[in-house]
């Protein structure tokens, strides 16, 4: 969680019902430039790996 924030990322950690598994939403405010968001996937597997995680996905806000 600390790599993330001092990456730029909000960072929430969410648990299932279950407390076995959980959910590391990060959140980070970008333009949505194809290259940048490949590059910010593979920071975040690189990241989880030691803990057993990965990127599952991607998603995206639009402002007005």
């Amino acid at each position: 969680r600390t790599r993330l924030r001092n990456a730029g990322f909000h960072v929430e950690l969410l648990a299932d019902s279950s407390g076995r598994r959980w959910l590391c939403l990060s959140i980070l405010e970008m333009p949505p430039a194809w290259g940048a968001i490949q590059s910010v996937k593979r920071r975040l597997n690189r990241l989880a790996k030691p803990f057993g995680g990965y990127c599952d996905g991607w998603g995206t806000q639009m402002e007005k």
